[in-house]
């Protein structure tokens, strides 16, 4: 397969583990070599964000955050200004997959809530993450987890998390969701608390789930997901096709989900070997995927030097909810 010159392979890697470099962010990242550009975007702990955590300290503390306008602009800035750009970019990929929205929500308050723990944990354990996100105000609330009680189950949890958040579709079967319901039954949030275990709504009894039979509550739940093969490959397919393209051969997925599964899911790990692949560097990669609006938006900031937006009214906020971005034609842009 083809590859790219360095310059345009660092501009791609900023596309694709950011939102866009501007010509000194290249030059900077370029100087670097590729390998440890990867590993700098990656370990971005070892990067000082403090400038940008003081200023959001500040926006936190002056704004109204029971507005959805003022969370989003807080994140806007955090995107445009950040020096992980990784960490954001991460935050905005499990936002789309544990997908929830304030229209059903209800309460920004729980939506910022949920993006400071995406944040937190967006590359740690994947088994941390399916933990936090299981017990999520913003989640239970979304897919009608107060609802789920012993007398009578509600299966949407079940449901999606195994086919959209761990294994995908045909991968299950519906007694494996009414079993998995029943075993988070009691998982409850309160608006004063947050996450609540109501013992007296929770089923205890004997369940069989995927094959394998006990006691079973959510959390064992999450421990038979995770032993399952499909699970690494369903989520190694889904990094792949964001940050790489929409067509990845097997012998890549299954490479790919063999090393996420021995490092014990840990998503840094996942994401080095994602953006260190001969996959992420080829031509085939370059400019094959259509940027989102927020890539859109702030790769365009960025390679205009625009480094502000108006915080009194974030941009497609200033009727209390989030506008899309649009671009005329019919070949959308892409990163």
């Amino acid at each position: 397969m083809a590859i790219m010159t360095e310059r345009r392979r660092i501009a791609h890697l900023l596309r694709r583990a950011g939102f866009g470099g501007s010509p000194e962010e290249i030059d900077r990242y370029l100087a670097l070599g590729f390998n440890a550009a990867v590993d700098r975007l990656v370990d971005y702990g070892n990067v000082s964000n403090d400038a940008v955590e003081a200023q959001v300290a500040a926006m936190e503390a002056s704004l109204n955050l029971t507005r959805l306008p003022s969370e989003q602009g807080i994140w806007l800035f955090r995107i445009l200004n950040t020096a992980r750009p990784l960490e954001e970019k991460m935050t905005l990929f499990w936002h789309n997959h544990f997908a929830t929205a304030n229209s059903k929500v209800g309460r920004p308050e729980a939506m910022y809530a949920q993006n400071i723990f995406l944040r937190a944990n967006a590359m740690g354990s994947f088994r941390d993450l399916l933990a936090g996100i299981s017990r999520d105000p913003a989640m239970i609330r979304w897919l009608d987890g107060n609802t789920n009680r012993k007398a009578s189950p509600n299966e949407n949890y079940a449901r999606e998390l195994m086919e959209l958040f761990t294994m995908g579709v045909d991968t299950y079967t519906q007694n494996d969701v009414k079993e998995a319901a029943r075993a988070f039954t009691g998982w409850f949030y309160d608006r004063n608390l947050g996450f609540v275990f109501n013992r007296n709504q929770h089923d205890s009894g004997q369940k069989t789930f995927l094959g394998r039979t006990g006691p079973w509550d959510g959390d064992d739940i999450l421990n038979i997901i995770l032993e399952r093969h499909v699970t690494a490959e369903f989520m190694a397919r889904k990094v792949f096709v964001f940050f790489v393209h929409d067509h990845p051969t097997s012998a890549a997925v299954s490479r790919l989900a063999d090393g996420f599964r021995t490092s014990g899911y840990n998503v840094r790990e996942l994401m080095r070997s994602v953006l260190k692949s001969p996959e992420f560097s080829s031509a085939e990669a370059h400019h094959a995927v259509v940027k989102s609006p927020v890539d859109f938006l702030v790769g365009s900031m960025k390679s205009l030097g625009i480094a502000e937006y108006t915080r009194e009214a974030p941009i497609g906020a200033r009727h209390g909810s989030a506008a899309p971005l649009s671009w005329s034609g019919s070949t959308p842009p892409t990163c």
